[in-house]
């Protein structure tokens, strides 16, 4: 930091500043810090008052290319620092979208598990009344299994007698 820019900066002015505000501002920091007016610490006030006296005089005898010199890089380190805060600002935008992105992620991953869940529930019921149907079929089929045969049964007996009861023919 130049001493110019220090004198700017202990008037607490911008280097762009005319010279009325330039007055006005080491008016007030005079008020301020003039030992009869700061009572509690008269000797640090006595020190303040010399850097703003010196700060003032530097700044009546910059030229006005050495002001407009450090105006232009006041202007340009403020732009400088407005493109960083800009730069920052975009990638803290990128990294809310991303983070938004990713919790979308989980949410349509968790929202997927919930219907996979409910897919192998309805699929575990499918099955299931599919098993239960089997066995009634098997259990039916079973049954007229057992019908058949006891059926074959009937007849089988019922054919024995009549062939036992019929009289045999020559060509038997």
């Amino acid at each position: 930091m130049t001493r110019l820019q220090a004198a700017f900066d202990i008037l607490g002015i911008s280097p762009d500043s005319d010279e009325a505000t330039v007055k006005a501002a080491w008016r007030a920091l005079v008020r301020t810090y003039h030992p009869d007016m700061a009572r509690t610490d008269p000797e640090g006030a006595t020190r303040r008052l010399a850097e703003i006296n010196a700060a003032f005089d530097a700044i009546g005898a910059a030229s006005p290319d050495q002001r407009h010199k450090l105006a232009e890089a006041a202007a340009h380190r403020a732009r400088k620092a407005a493109q960083a805060r800009r730069k920052a600002a975009e990638a803290a935008a990128k990294a809310r979208a991303a983070d938004h992105a990713a919790r979308a992620r989980a949410a349509a991953a968790a929202a997927a598990s919930d219907r996979k869940g409910e897919a192998e529930k309805a699929d575990t019921a499918a099955r299931a009344k599919t098993e239960r149907a089997a066995t009634a079929d098997q259990q039916a089929l079973w049954h007229l299994a057992r019908q058949a045969a006891e059926t074959f049964q009937a007849a089988q007996k019922i054919c024995s007698r009549e062939l036992k009861a019929a009289p045999r023919s020559a060509y038997f």
